[in-house]
């Protein structure tokens, strides 16, 4: 080989050397290439208001509201009231007395009455009934607002006992008038000295409803 060629002999083996070296290092970069990090997100539950948000549950109306503008008076109970019994004017007929049976509301608020009282003889002292409570007698019933100090009056008709005979009627001495105002269970006392009859298939009262004095 001629000495003229041996140094680009050299020269060519050595680019190609550097050659090579370039493509491996280029090569080996691209094949591992950037290291890549993946991160999972997970959404939370939003913690802003709807944009529309529920509006509140209504609100009960007042009880102590709607019993005074809807309801009005209580019914009339017997510790509102008192009670008198009188001889009507005109005193009666033959054979029997008529009463008039009297409650006044002696509360400090209006109450209603409206109906019949339940009506009977007592006595022995103690209250013991005498003979059958009182029947009643057809008629109206009206609706009574009584205010303070005002009174309602019930019709009593008093058969005189010596018309059913002592056999009969079992005479027997009354003190007084035990009165019941309608839809009530506790009673009213008025002193009424007059003659029962303790058999009670014997009816000797009748009463009527309430009605304005």
């Amino acid at each position: 080989m001629s000495t003229h060629l041996r140094p680009a002999l050299l020269l060519a083996v050595l680019a190609l050397a550097l050659t090579a070296c370039s493509g491996e290092d280029d090569g080996g970069a691209s094949a591992a290439g950037p290291s890549t990090v993946t991160a999972t997100v997970t959404a939370s539950p939003s913690s802003s208001p709807s944009s529309s948000p529920s509006s509140p549950a209504s609100s009960p109306a007042s009880s102590s509201g709607a019993a005074t503008s809807g309801s009005g008076p209580a019914e009339c109970t017997a510790d509102d009231l008192t009670l008198a019994v009188r001889v009507a004017p005109g005193g009666g007929t033959a054979g029997a007395v008529h009463s008039r049976v009297v409650l006044t509301n002696t509360s400090e608020a209006p109450c209603v009455l409206q109906g019949y009282g339940g009506v009977s003889y007592v006595g022995g002292g103690d209250g013991t009934q005498v003979g059958a409570a009182a029947d009643r007698t057809g008629g109206t019933a009206p609706r009574l607002v009584l205010v303070t100090g005002e009174r309602a009056v019930q019709a009593l008709t008093e058969t005189d006992a010596g018309a059913y005979g002592d056999a009969r009627c079992d005479p027997t001495e009354v003190d007084g008038v035990r009165v019941y105002p309608p839809d009530e269970t506790a009673s009213l006392y008025a002193a009424h000295a007059t003659t029962g009859c303790a058999d009670d298939t014997v009816h000797l009262l009748e009463v009527g409803p309430y009605h304005r004095a």
